[in-house]
């Protein structure tokens, strides 16, 4: 969807961070063999969000 409304910076940080999180064994839900709530997996992804925030 970002791509498409022409912020391709925004999707390439989003992608990334989703990518990180889903390498990390630690945070996959039980879909992914894993113990993580979706609530766990999306407060890493906002996390890693937060980082690329300008300050």
């Amino acid at each position: 969807m970002l791509e498409h409304l022409g912020k391709q910076q925004a999707a390439q940080v989003l992608m990334h961070a989703i990518e990180q999180v889903t390498a990390n064994v630690a945070l996959h839900t039980r879909d992914l063999g894993g113990q993580a709530s979706t609530a766990q997996v999306t407060q890493a992804v906002c996390a890693l969000l937060g980082a690329h925030l300008p300050a």
